[in-house]
């Protein structure tokens, strides 16, 4: 309450947040948090500017404009502008075609004054500046914002960015500069400026995230809205803000609304509109935003896939190893790791493990780029990570947070997979796959990987190689057996490993390309193991079949599901998480796949964390049903 008050006292006292008289206000999207340039070592030239097109500034007019520069050291030719096309000849801007100022710009906020306001119409107004920075001395004389927007931040230099006005779609942030508006200032006026949901789960509640622009004079501290899905259902809600939104157009927030869901599977439009500020009726008479949100009756589960990139000469491959172990104990059901072993770039020599040469990996360059050397991991065929610490640093198995960070993506269909026994040597196996809804433009296929357990070897290129004997670095205790170990370890018995599949392209035409939904396409491919190396398998039940569905536009895996050999997917495992281990584990908070702590598990798919009696605390991932 203190932070909130002290807040709202500091918003009205500082400068640019009051409106002293009536009619007056300031337009900003953001306080400036950081410098940034092209960072090339040349002069350049920087022309920059937002957008102002909302409806809500129509007839308002421009009179002025505050640009922040840390420092002016290496700053010339400073001119801010007003122009209703930003058009670029031969490279260069054209300039302002409204009005252009010249100004001498000091360290701080340096405020420009137009001699003739301009009144904004519906065509909207860029406001902008142009600075020429000397190179070497000043590589960032921008000023943004954390947050972005679309209208937020156009960009042209002389070097870099001379092509045209480039936006970056608001992932840099935006322009954070203060527009001087005057004329019929709303007052009390909020507009949506986006709608975001996930899903929806027939009959249960759901959640969306909706941002609110301040389009007026007046602070925001509570918004009322009314949240409808379709022409079906329609509630109430109020939202009074953690942080209010001081007096400053163009200022956003993020406020999380309730979601009544349909009792019927379909796609829906889901709009929030706000019908009151600060208890007063909304001045916008239209300041809806709405999105299209598909209601599932059950929410495919998405199983992500690590592809590991490793070999018995690489010293630092232990980790991987390490990590396809820990993974498949902690999620024994729904973990997919796939291990492709390569020989040495150096050597002549097959690894003992080596199916694939590194020139037939599933690697697609254009999603993932350059190789990045051994060990690597691969998920979902999308984002290149480490296999043992994921997206983290040394020191902690991040893997484990990266694969269920994969696995919250939500699924296009459900993946099943059996196979069968057909002869002595072949193995039948067959994907069925379910879309929730109907599909004109189905952009998917099927592939089939077989991998082999419980594989090892005496002879000396079974040996891996292990830089991490003596490591100085903590590490989890489950590398103990490689920083305690010698420095070539014999005896390892390798899971996960790739020994055969349908073709590094999916099968053509294994789905159709007009679905209907809830209804189950099946695809089928035998494997003649026959092909296998003999020591790539130690027991053809220890074979396991794993369906990959491929978006065949990016090659990346869009859900994947795995079978021991002769068994299907649907079969329990043998083996058991450690978070199920001990009976006494108490379950102490359920989050959904968006992070978002929820009460109680809701059908489909949501995380559980547990407490074990030694204290420890593990995360499962469950499906209810």
């Amino acid at each position: 309450m203190r932070k909130t008050l002290f807040l709202l006292l500091l918003a009205i006292a500082m400068p640019t947040l009051v409106l002293a008289d009536a009619g007056r206000a300031v337009y900003n999207l953001g306080e400036g948090t950081r410098d940034w340039g092209t960072g090339d070592s040349r002069n350049e030239t920087y022309n920059v500017a937002l957008r102002i097109a909302d409806e809500a500034f129509v007839g308002c007019r421009v009179t002025g404009v505050r640009i922040w520069f840390t420092t002016v050291e290496g700053l010339s030719a400073t001119r801010a502008w007003l122009s209703k096309e930003l058009t670029v000849k031969s490279t260069k801007f054209a300039g302002a075609d409204v009005e252009t100022v010249d100004f001498d710009a000091v360290d701080g906020y340096n405020e420009v004054s137009f001699s003739h306001p301009y009144t904004i119409t519906d065509e909207g107004i860029y406001v902008g500046y142009s600075v020429l920075a000397a190179k070497d001395v000043n590589m960032a004389p921008i000023r943004l914002t954390d947050g972005g927007s679309a209208d937020g931040l156009f960009v042209h230099t002389s070097g870099l960015y001379r092509g045209h006005f480039y936006t970056f779609d608001g992932e840099k942030g935006a322009l954070a500069i203060e527009v001087m508006l005057e004329g019929d200032v709303l007052q009390n006026a909020v507009r949506v400026g986006s709608v975001v949901s996930d899903y929806m789960l027939t009959g249960e509640r759901g959640q969306a995230t909706a941002e609110i622009v301040n389009c007026g004079g007046n602070a925001v501290v509570s918004v009322d809205y009314t949240v409808s899905v379709g022409d079906v259902l329609s509630e109430s809600g109020h939202a009074d803000l953690a942080e209010p939104l001081p007096a400053i157009c163009g200022r956003r927030t993020q406020i999380d609304v309730g979601v009544p869901a349909p009792s019927e599977q379909g796609l829906y439009e889901v709009k929030v509109r706000v019908d009151r500020v600060n208890t007063a009726a909304n001045s916008l008479a239209d300041g809806a935003a709405a999105t299209s949100v598909k209601c599932y009756r059950e929410l495919p589960a998405h199983r992500a896939v690590l592809e590991e990139y490793t070999g018995t000469w690489c010293g630092w491959c232990p980790r991987g190893f390490v990590a396809l172990e820990e993974m498949n104990r902690l999620h024994p059901d729904d973990f997919i790791g796939i291990s492709y072993h390569s020989h040495n770039n150096g050597s002549t020599t097959k690894e003992p493990m080596e199916i694939l040469a590194p020139s037939q990996f599933p690697w697609n360059s254009d999603q993932l780029g350059g190789w990045p050397g051994y060990p690597c991991g691969v998920l979902d065929r999308t984002a290149v990570c480490d296999p043992f610490f994921g997206f983290g640093g040394i020191g902690e198995m991040g893997i484990d947070e990266a694969w269920q960070m994969a696995c919250s993506v939500i699924a296009p269909a459900a993946v099943e997979v059996r196979s069968e026994w057909t002869g002595e040597t072949t193995l039948e196996a067959e994907a069925l796959v379910t879309f929730p809804f109907d599909d004109a433009d189905v952009h998917y296929a099927l592939s089939f990987i077989l991998t082999s357990d419980g594989l090892s070897g005496t002879s000396g290129d079974w040996t891996q190689l292990n830089n991490y004997r003596n490591y100085a670095t903590p590490l989890p205790s489950s590398m103990d057996m490689f920083v305690k170990g010698d420095a070539y370890m014999s005896g390892l018995v390798f899971n996960d490993v790739f020994v055969g599949w349908s073709g590094r392209q999916p099968i053509a035409g294994s789905l159709p390309e007009r679905v209907e939904g809830e209804k189950a396409y099946s695809c089928k491919y035998t494997f003649d193991i026959t092909t296998i190396p003999e020591q790539l398998i130690s027991d053809k039940q220890k074979l396991r079949v794993v369906a990959l569905l491929i978006d065949t536009r990016t090659t990346c895996i869009a859900n994947a599901n795995k079978a021991w050999a002769g068994c299907s997917s649907l079969d329990k495992t043998d083996a058991v998480s450690p978070s199920a281990l001990d009976a006494t584990a108490v379950r102490t908070a359920c989050y959904d796949l968006q992070g978002r702590r929820i009460d109680l598990p809701r059908r489909g798919l949501h995380v559980e964390a547990l407490t074990q009696p030694d204290g420890r605390t593990t995360m499962r991932k469950v499906v209810t049903k």
